[in-house]
């Protein structure tokens, strides 16, 4: 029995170190993870020693820095980023790392429809990939509604327990009313002038940009053209 509770308490103290190691990040004074590196724990609150220009961070982790002298210009990094050479976390500035709260997670979609709107009845899907689980779609045009020429819709949708890391790309699709794939028309085409896909949960109630596309059109949507991609990105500045 005595054995058993000893067991028990090593399992639980090995767990906790486990966390704990894998909740640090590194950030590093140069790109390509190199130069000065300093590992950081689970904190509220930090000042960066170095400016920092690439950042090793683990799964469930959101680090947020500023990347100008001044500490404006406030990013947030949810993945591993090699950088470009450019400061991506300025020295003297605040640095805060913190475990991701996926509990009520959710995706704020933003559509600005151009001068030819959505018909009601087509249809139009945001996808994305989760890691480890494969796609999953929202309907974006709810009970085929119509989206009007130079309107904004915005809504958000629940997406429980899925955190930022784990999403990787995103389209949005379109289908027209009457199911037609013209190669070039269809009975319902439509322009897209702006997508706004916002990320937001308890870590970062304010909410973390996916994508931020805009355009006179962003995207025509037709039957030879029925897909925008979005690629999956590991940081979002304000």
């Amino acid at each position: 029995m005595g054995n058993k509770i000893v067991n028990s308490i090593f399992c639980l103290a090995l767990m906790f170190v486990t966390n704990e190691l894998t909740s640090q990040i590194t950030i590093y004074s140069e790109q390509n993870y190199t130069g000065t590196s300093r590992v950081i724990g689970i904190i509220e609150t930090s000042t960066l020693p170095f400016n920092v220009k690439s950042i090793r961070v683990p799964e469930g982790t959101l680090v947020i820095m500023a990347n100008e002298s001044g500490c404006t210009g406030l990013c947030q990094y949810w993945r591993n980023n090699p950088g470009s050479g450019r400061i991506i976390g300025a020295r003297g500035c605040n640095i805060t790392v913190r475990r991701i709260d996926a509990s009520d997670a959710r995706l704020q979609i933003t559509i600005k429809t151009g001068n030819d709107g959505l018909r009601g009845g087509s249809t139009a899907l945001l996808r994305y990939l989760v890691n480890g689980s494969g796609y999953r779609s929202i309907r974006v045009a709810n009970n085929g509604r119509s989206f009007a020429n130079n309107y904004t819709f915005q809504q958000e949708y629940p997406i429980t327990g899925i955190r930022i890391d784990q999403i990787l790309d995103m389209a949005l699709t379109f289908r027209s009313s009457d199911g037609s794939t013209g190669l070039f028309e269809t009975t319902d085409n439509w322009n897209v002038d702006q997508l706004l896909v916002k990320y937001i949960s308890r870590s970062y109630p304010d909410g973390i940009f996916l994508s931020r596309g805009s355009g006179a059109p962003l995207v025509r949507f037709t039957g030879s053209n029925p897909e925008y991609r979005i690629a999956a990105i590991n940081s979002s500045c304000n």
